[in-house]
């Protein structure tokens, strides 16, 4: 019915003030009440798994995942996908670069795409997506 608080680190062994350390099992941390709040000169999260059925991060929110950092950078071995139901917005007072061994552009049925010559379709093609246009306004 109280606060438990642990203090440690007077002394570190090899830089370490403290471990939990579970041989086998779960650990769980949970406020249902409240928040949980790390905080340190540096925050590490891994996940060591086979990379098949472990060794996952899985981040969930019911609200918004806020990110603020000075620099961010997200690297994959294989992909990487963005995807919004709504809306996916670029926003900078810089520069967009997009490099690619091969570059595809798609864009969805429905959408102008620009008066023809504008180099993203030729003239048939563009005739084509002015006919869907004024047939989804009509």
């Amino acid at each position: 019915p109280a606060v438990y608080s642990i203090f440690c680190g007077e002394k570190p062994v090899n830089g370490q003030a403290g471990v939990w350390l579970a041989q086998s099992g779960d650990i769980d941390i949970r406020a249902p009440q409240g928040k949980i709040t790390l905080q340190a000169k540096n925050i590490e999260i891994l996940a060591t798994g086979s990379g098949q059925k472990t060794g996952h991060i899985l981040m969930s929110a019911t609200g918004k995942i806020h990110q603020n950092s000075d620099d961010a950078k997200i690297q994959s071995g294989d992909s990487i996908t963005i995807q919004g139901d709504g809306s996916i917005s670029q926003i900078t007072t810089g520069k967009i670069d997009s490099m690619s061994g091969g570059k595809v552009d798609r864009e969805a049925d429905g959408v102008f795409k620009g008066p023809p010559g504008s180099g993203v379709e030729n003239a048939l093609e563009w005739a084509e997506s002015l006919k869907t246009t004024i047939q989804s306004l009509v």
